[in-house]
């Protein structure tokens, strides 16, 4: 059959991601590939899948021709090209993907790719904090300046990764010595090392259910994940557009949970500066 067939599946409303006949199809793209209406539609087929589609396309023409790399580029300018500006090493991977390289840098041990769960609001959160609020005060003492509840899980109401996260600020979060091994004694696993993120590091449970997050005093993070974690409090219009884009987001196949991380900044975003500028104005 022709190239129409798979547009007519795609109309059809045939979810690609989920699509029986996927790698069947993608062999099958190859015998199009000197089809110049071929590259317009599967573009355009990418595009409407998304990234995560995208990548997985991409993954599939990886073939040396000539044709078959032109149609790679097709896809990556339709789909993702802020992203990725190059083909796949290799391994699969993407080459030139700046959050690929960037978790390779700063995470400690395998870089991994957990399924993203978003939950109903779990009124047992706040508890589990004070749990780790009381362990972290009892492993740190007067070392952690600040101890506090952040995050979706933070927020009543608000639907979340089940994963507890919590801000500790130290008076000086690059100085691991001062801090790091009295946490891992506390049964914390470091995970994350950012020094130019502000000194970032995280901290984990072995479950993996709980986020110690660790800023210097200076950090504007801080203020960050307060006016955030303050506004969605308050505001029921951007605690449910939070919600329903992080459903939405975690319903889609993500190379890695910084990846779905990154695809809600825009949103974040847009909702600080409302509580920025919503606090600004109580202050005049």
């Amino acid at each position: 059959m022709g190239w129409e067939r798979y547009e007519t599946q795609y109309d059809e409303g045939v979810n690609p991601k989920k699509n029986a006949d996927f790698i069947g199809w993608a062999d099958d793209v190859h015998q199009y590939l000197d089809n110049e209406a071929a590259y317009a539609a599967v573009a355009g087929f990418a595009q409407r899948g998304g990234i995560p589609f995208g990548i997985k396309l991409v993954k599939w023409c990886r073939s040396t021709a000539r044709t078959a790399k032109k149609l790679r580029n097709a896809v990556l300018e339709a789909t993702f090209p802020f992203v990725f500006q190059a083909g796949l090493d290799s391994e699969g991977s993407v080459a030139n993907d700046p959050i690929e390289e960037r978790i390779r840098k700063f995470v400690i041990g395998e870089v991994e790719s957990p399924a993203i769960v978003v939950m109903d609001y779990d009124p047992a959160w706040p508890e589990r904090f004070r749990q780790e609020e009381t362990k972290i005060r009892a492993a740190l003492g007067e070392t952690a300046l600040t101890i506090e509840h952040i995050g979706s899980t933070s927020v009543p109401g608000l639907a979340a990764k089940p994963i507890v996260d919590i801000l500790v600020v130290v008076k000086d979060s690059g100085d691991e010595a001062s801090y790091v091994p009295a946490l891992e004694s506390a049964g914390y696993v470091l995970r994350v090392r950012e020094p130019d993120f502000h000194e970032h590091r995280m901290l984990r449970t072995a479950a993996k259910d709980v986020h110690v997050h660790v800023f210097s005093p200076e950090s504007p993070e801080i203020e960050r994940y307060q006016l955030l974690r303050d506004h969605l409090r308050e505001n029921e219009e951007d605690r449910e557009l939070y919600a329903r884009t992080k459903r939405d987001l975690a319903s889609k196949d993500w190379p890695s949970m910084n990846h779905y991380a990154e695809a809600k900044t825009e949103v974040i975003e847009g909702i600080i500066n409302r509580a920025a500028a919503r606090r600004s104005s109580r202050e005049n």
